[in-house]
């Protein structure tokens, strides 16, 4: 007799992370850099110390106020984060380190003139 054991589970996972963005915003403006501080909300079929696969849902907050607001967008934005996201730990150990990568569908809310613009996010993490 065989038997199969899984350790998978559905899990719900709220973090706060450290984003860093290029903003691009068409063809006539010049890219920015940003970063910001941010909630994501995972809903992921993980394998504890193993992998984790799921839907990432995240939000980082822009902060331009040093500077002017004067290519058309606000001087604090949200950008909203819609995706897949997976974690594994090559290692499989508690604790270890882990890589962790995404793809997402991204919606800038401006905050001024250049209204909400859309466009594809990437993501790599290490920790």
């Amino acid at each position: 007799m065989t038997e199969t054991v899984s350790a998978q589970q559905w899990k719900l996972r709220a973090r706060e992370h450290f984003d860093t963005a290029t903003l691009n915003y068409g063809q006539s403006i010049e890219k920015e850099i940003t970063s910001g501080i941010g909630p994501t909300i995972n809903f992921c079929l993980e394998e504890p110390y193993e992998n984790a696969f799921g839907l990432a849902l995240g939000l980082m907050y822009i902060d331009f106020s040093h500077e002017p607001a004067s290519i058309g967008r606000g001087q604090r934005m949200e950008l909203w984060k819609l995706g897949l996201e997976c974690k594994n730990d090559p290692f499989q150990s508690d604790g270890g380190l882990f890589i962790r990568w995404g793809i997402s569908k991204n919606r800038l809310k401006t905050k001024r003139t250049l209204g909400e613009l859309k466009g594809n996010g990437g993501y790599l993490g290490i920790g």
